[in-house]
């Protein structure tokens, strides 16, 4: 029989932060985009082309959900769902 490797599932994380962009292509149109989090952190959005509406929101706060990978020092987010925050949540992050 052979041995069964299992790889750990990632969990779902929630973060807060700004969408910015973080890649342009030609005629500088957005290819990339990143949160900006607190502490200086910036998580690339690893799978944009699920969520192609983020383009409307760039400079925008919101809260993601999704699984994290890390590697170093950068870190890539694979957004199940995100949703906008409004001034009052702000706070709260």
């Amino acid at each position: 029989m052979g041995k069964t490797i299992r790889t750990p599932v990632a969990e779902m994380e929630t973060i807060a932060g700004v969408l910015i962009p973080s890649g342009w292509g030609e005629q500088f149109m957005v290819t990339r985009i990143s949160l900006a989090c607190d502490g200086e952190i910036d998580i690339l959005v690893g799978n944009l082309d699920a969520h192609p509406e983020m383009h409307v929101h760039i400079r925008k706060w919101v809260q993601a959900v999704g699984t994290i990978s890390r590697d170093g020092e950068s870190e890539v987010m694979q957004v199940a769902s995100f949703r906008l925050l409004d001034e009052g949540e702000l706070a709260e992050f």
